[in-house]
């Protein structure tokens, strides 16, 4: 599996489930699912496997605008906090 991204809207804000790869090759679909979110983005990221340098750029740049990361693996939660100030839980 490369990327799955399934979108659940409800009362708190729209939650995009990632499954897969995150990497530079699928990171337009992932932009665009993020864009299209007018509520508040909250990023389920347990079906994460690998997450490379430009897409954990990106994840934080999200964290920085307000979105919330939520069941990140341990390894994407050290990929998430490299280079950043707030921590994501894992």
């Amino acid at each position: 599996m490369r990327l799955r991204i399934t979108r659940v809207d409800g009362d708190e804000g729209a939650v995009l489930r990632i499954d897969g790869r995150l990497a530079a090759g699928c990171l337009d679909e992932f932009r665009k699912a993020c864009e299209e979110t007018r509520q508040r983005l909250l990023l389920n990221l347990q079906g994460v496997l690998w997450i490379d340098d430009r897409a954990a750029e990106y994840v934080r740049s999200l964290i920085a605008g307000g979105a919330i990361v939520t069941d990140a693996s341990p390894y994407v939660a050290l990929r998430l906090n490299d280079k950043k100030d707030k921590e994501v839980e894992p």
